[in-house]
């Protein structure tokens, strides 16, 4: 955001700006356009975020050491009925 504030002010400076407005208006002026563009990157970012989301593979559980044996018990018995 302060650089692109930065690089906002040095532009309204070299374009003769200057005249129309006080230094004050100039750097808020500045300042809300670097806020926007952090706003920017920032939706950016969460596109991306939400594109690449879709891509998570879905995985299931580990199976829990000491429900293993019951597990193996309850499938001996439903083989035996």
């Amino acid at each position: 955001m302060k650089s692109r504030t930065t690089t906002h002010m040095k532009d309204m400076l070299a374009s003769g700006s200057t005249q129309n407005g006080t230094k004050e208006h100039m750097t808020m002026e500045a300042s809300i356009q670097g806020i926007n563009d952090s706003y920017l990157v920032i939706v950016g970012i969460g596109i991306l975020g939400l594109l690449l989301s879709f891509f998570i593979k879905r995985v299931g559980q580990a199976p829990d050491p000491e429900q293993e044996p019951k597990v193996k018990l309850k499938k001996i018995i439903a083989k035996e009925a």
